[in-house]
């Protein structure tokens, strides 16, 4: 039986048994209640929590302390730059939540730091968008889940928190079929058409086409090999962590003739233009002065050669790099290409980011269904009325 005591405060207090330590000597906890009901209900959660194999020793231990604890075993599971944006991810919640007890955070204190990441995002200094707060999240309950393995707390105050309302959703967009026309045919000569062309027709991500190689590219089974990539944050080329990484992809015959009458007198694919490898800067530059080239060829701006970007309002609908990947994920589903082929071809590493883009396409495509049919049956209406009014 746990022993009973009033304080001089007039507090009740109740010593709990916890087991023997080390060295064979007994050890006891004492709650606290201001009734002797509320210390007997603190000593029979104490004891539920023993029974469950939590270390109650542990009850004390700071939310910063855990973390450090959990990337500290991160670190020689992630790249540089995978563990440092983790760290820094992790780090935003110590001001809100680093010197408290795990035990203690609620989870009203977890949704305040995502409401206050979805009005500043501490990098940019701007509104963060859905998915870095979903990121932010998930660090931080993947630092509570490790306690939890751990046996230091029970509870997960992540897992009950509400994003914020205010979070925005940016969408990837796929580009239409007069977009995709217009890069293909594109008659300027502009080298960021050869990226553009990789990432719209083979899927390939920055990283890997700053790495990319003419000796990747097999001309003979129109095929490009995805063996590296460059990681522009640790600044070094990354090889795959799995031999399942490495993907080789058939490039369809647009995409092989046109790389085929390419210029090769850099060793990179995709060089900078100084036919060295592409920075991250340089990306977005050459994606900039491409969107231009575009304009003056296609838009109706009224430009007819290519100037400085900050000179041209551009009427065409701009895209990022991602977006063209994300019309090549649209091509292989319009072509019904199945989710694990096009899991493979994407390089993801699960199905399930797959099959995410695979089921938000065939929603789309039923909503456009839904519109032509009733489209149809608005042109059907028009006519029985006009064929009844002309007899």
């Amino acid at each position: 039986m746990p022993k009973k005591q009033v304080r001089s405060d007039g507090r009740f207090a109740i010593q709990v048994y916890l087991g023997k330590d080390e060295n064979g000597k007994r050890k006891y906890k004492t709650v606290y209640g201001k009734t002797q009901k509320e210390a007997q209900k603190k000593a029979d959660e104490l004891r539920a929590s023993l029974g469950k194999g939590i270390d109650i020793t542990k009850e004390k231990d700071t939310f910063e302390e855990w973390a450090k604890l959990f990337l500290s075993s991160q670190k020689n599971k992630l790249s540089e730059s995978e563990y440092n944006t983790k760290k820094k991810r992790i780090e935003y919640f110590y001001s809100y939540i680093g010197g408290v007890p795990l035990k203690s955070i609620k989870v009203y204190q977890v949704e305040e730091a995502l409401t206050d990441l979805s009005k500043r995002n501490p990098a940019t200094g701007k509104p963060s968008a859905h998915k870095t707060i979903v990121g932010y999240k998930q660090v931080c309950s993947q630092v509570f889940k490790f306690a939890i393995k751990n046996r230091a707390i029970e509870f997960n105050p992540t897992e009950f928190a509400d994003m914020p309302q205010n979070a925005q959703k940016s969408e990837r967009r796929a580009l239409s079929e007069s977009e995709r026309n217009n890069i293909i045919t594109l008659s300027s000569g502009h080298r960021g058409k050869r990226a553009a062309m990789i990432a719209m027709l083979a899927g390939l991500r920055r990283g890997e086409m700053t790495a990319l190689t003419w000796n990747d590219i097999d001309f003979e089974n129109n095929t490009i090999t995805v063996n590296k990539s460059y990681d522009f944050k640790a600044k070094e080329l990354k090889l795959p962590k799995t031999a399942a990484g490495v993907r080789v992809i058939s490039m369809p015959s647009a995409l092989s003739d046109f790389l085929r009458k390419e210029s090769k007198t850099s060793l990179y694919v995709c060089p900078s233009a100084k036919n060295k490898m592409q920075t991250l800067d340089g990306w977005n530059r050459m994606l900039e002065s491409f969107l231009i080239d575009l304009e003056c060829e296609f838009g109706s701006s009224g430009r007819k050669k290519h100037c400085e970007p900050k000179e041209v309002v551009l009427t065409i609908q701009p895209f990022g790099w991602h977006d063209l990947r994300h019309t090549y994920a649209t091509i292989l589903f319009e072509a019904g290409v199945d989710v694990l082929t096009a899991q493979y071809l994407l390089g993801h590493a699960s199905a399930d980011t797959t099959m995410k883009i695979y089921t938000h396409l065939s929603e789309a495509q039923k909503a456009r269904s839904i519109v032509k049919l009733d489209e149809f049956l608005k042109q059907k209406s028009k006519c029985k009325s006009d064929a009844s009014q002309t007899g």
